[in-house]
């Protein structure tokens, strides 16, 4: 089991690190609300993972907030099931 989510998170880092790379238009290292309203529908990420309000994303926040920000979905089991 241990390993099995150890595989998982390096899977989501990969795909963050992806994602930061492909809309991070000024490579900062960061997102922001304009970035991020570049690409249709993700503003909604925007208010879940800016954790200190500041308008950008920073990869400590991106690393903290998708196990906290999202909910697992109705009928699968969550991290601790």
């Amino acid at each position: 089991k241990e390993e099995l989510l150890t595989r998982a998170r390096e899977r989501a880092t990969k795909r963050v690190d992806r994602m930061i790379e492909r809309l991070d238009a000024d490579n900062d290292g960061a997102l922001t609300l304009a970035e991020l309203d570049a690409r249709r529908g993700q503003g909604r990420m925007m208010k879940r993972l800016d954790a200190d309000g500041d308008g950008a994303i920073s990869q400590a926040e991106f690393d903290a907030g998708p196990g906290k920000a999202r909910k697992p979905r109705k009928g699968r089991k969550s991290d601790n099931g």
